[in-house]
């Protein structure tokens, strides 16, 4: 876990789920502020061979990180994503697309389909 400069109590938050954490739960500071900061430093200091990331605004199925390793396995490919949609609170704005366009990539929406997509050869789907 990055604590990406915070003022509150993250660090003691940490340690108190850190004896009943399913995993493994390190903690690194960040001094540096921003998310590119934060994720930089993550990705530095990580043992595994495989790096998984996420905001914490987002919520995902349950098996993400799983069917994030048989993608990777099964398209035997360096990165994998997946679709990035809005659970909305309210109506959504008319003025925004329900499948891609330009206001996609702002908010950071993304939605491919079901298909593998290998966007080195396509780069045209990224907005």
């Amino acid at each position: 876990m990055v604590d990406n400069n915070s003022t509150d109590t993250t660090a003691q938050v940490v340690a108190d789920a850190r004896p009943n954490f399913p995993v493994e739960l390190r903690y690194l500071f960040e001094p540096q502020a921003g998310r590119s900061a934060a994720l930089n430093a993550g990705i530095k200091a990580a043992q595994g061979s495989i790096v998984a990331t996420t905001d914490d605004d987002v919520r995902f199925e349950a098996d993400w990180l799983q069917q994030a390793a048989a993608a990777l396995e099964r398209e035997r490919c360096d990165f994998v994503g997946g679709k990035v949609l809005p659970i909305w609170a309210i109506p959504k704005p008319p003025w925004l697309s329900d499948k891609g366009g330009p206001h996609w990539a702002v908010i950071a929406l993304q939605d491919f389909g079901s298909d593998p997509l290998e966007l080195a050869n396509d780069m045209h789907h990224w907005g």
